[in-house]
């Protein structure tokens, strides 16, 4: 997926509560719906986990193609 894409992902690392105060805090919960709060979503590059996705020809001397999509290396 491109870059863009993945922006408007739910990052599956990210852990927040809401408060007694209605304010979203960090914590060891980890939900994915429409509360989640817009910091929860995926920075792509970013972050330290993001894969570059790289196509490789099928010819024994082609070199490998960096390409600006990828995906989350947190997902197995």
């Amino acid at each position: 997926m491109t870059e863009d894409e993945a922006k408007t992902k739910w990052c599956p690392q990210s852990r927040f509560t809401f408060n007694i105060y209605g304010v979203p805090e960090v914590s060891n919960l980890s939900f994915e719906d429409d509360s989640a709060p817009c910091n929860t979503l995926c920075i792509a590059s970013g972050c330290m986990w993001w894969v570059f996705d790289s196509v490789i020809g099928t010819e024994p001397d082609s070199k490998p193609v960096i390409t600006t999509n990828g995906h989350c290396g947190a997902i197995k």
